[in-house]
């Protein structure tokens, strides 16, 4: 490996690895970067397998597109966000306190992760407007974007994904799966993340009275050199991949105000336009618990183990006083 000022080179990934945070942003914010195309062709050719399914929705993710076509999608999905956000708000917050009466009557320690993960699930959908029929873990489809997920991992999704696809109407129905995947992940994971950490290194005052996440739950972003450039001090070649540690953030001294900026990369080509909903849901999330429990503490806690993008908790066990 080559390193030099925050930037490494790694021969195993054949990218360059970032974990500078004013690196990270020179690079995010420079028109010599651009989106990976999260191309299935190879994988279809060397395991004779289809990905149609999956292809088709990464065509509508906005963070797989670039020019046109990403301004074009970035638009719509931020006018259905914000037609549609007052009720998915409204959404989380009455199935979050449904959900947090139902398992406080149980005794003993209870994993809080199902019912917020359950929460946003179902909020999410909203935007889409879409109606499965019935309660299904879609908390993972944005890992059709991680190159290190297996094949055999590939395969499960592109099944999930064609069982809902053929639930809605074939008009949008991949923009439907885009928009209702898109983002999910890095929500679930920025919000669990975030409270693990809170109550870890502070405690239950501390979490009920925070405006706004703690932690950044994606890991990393990927992008690809467009043209010869420097960054770090390192000659960096159009065609070369980097992987961006975005999660460094969380360890800058930064105000909140400022931190939150960077958690939804405000100000780039590709910033978060579910920053509202999401600071919103971290405070519906944080006023229902102030309501149900006097105190909580962290027992123990589980991250996704087959997941390289986000920092994904499963299960959050906590003790609480009512």
């Amino acid at each position: 490996m080559k390193f030099s000022k925050g930037i490494i080179w790694s021969e195993e990934r054949r990218k360059w690895l970032c974990y500078d945070d004013a690196l990270i942003d020179a690079v995010l914010n420079s028109n010599h970067f651009v989106v990976p195309t999260y191309d299935y062709s190879d994988l279809e050719k060397k395991f004779d397998k289809d990905f149609s399914f999956t292809k088709q929705v990464i065509n509508h993710f906005p963070l797989a597109n670039e020019g046109a076509n990403h301004l074009d999608l970035r638009n719509r999905m931020m006018q259905d966000v914000n037609t549609n956000l007052v009720n998915a708000i409204g959404i989380f917050r009455e199935s979050f306190r449904e959900r947090v009466l139902a398992i406080k009557q149980s005794s003993g320690p209870i994993n809080i992760a199902t019912p917020i993960i359950e929460s946003i699930l179902e909020s999410n959908l909203t935007f889409a407007n879409i109606d499965l029929g019935e309660d299904i873990d879609y908390s993972d489809l944005t890992l059709m974007l991680d190159d290190s997920q297996s094949i055999k991992s590939r395969l499960v999704r592109e099944k999930l994904i064609k069982i809902l696809a053929l639930k809605l109407e074939e008009k949008d129905r991949f923009y439907k799966l885009a928009l209702m995947s898109v983002g999910v992940n890095a929500l679930i994971s920025t919000t669990l993340h975030s409270f693990i950490k809170v109550l870890i290194n502070y405690d239950y005052e501390s979490l009920i009275g925070r405006k706004c996440f703690y932690s950044n739950g994606i890991k990393h972003l990927e992008r690809v050199c467009s043209h010869d450039t420097v960054v770090g001090g390192n000659e960096v070649k159009a065609g070369d991949k980097l992987r961006l540690y975005v999660e460094s953030y969380e360890h800058a001294t930064h105000r909140d105000s400022k931190k939150m900026k960077k958690f939804f990369a405000i100000g780039s080509n590709h910033a978060c336009i579910g920053m509202s909903y999401s600071l919103s849901v971290w405070k519906e999330l944080t006023g229902v618990l102030q309501d149900n429990f006097e105190d909580m503490r962290i027992v123990s806690f589980d991250y996704r183990s087959n997941d390289s993008i986000f920092n994904f908790p499963v299960k959050v066990f906590v003790e609480y006083s009512k």
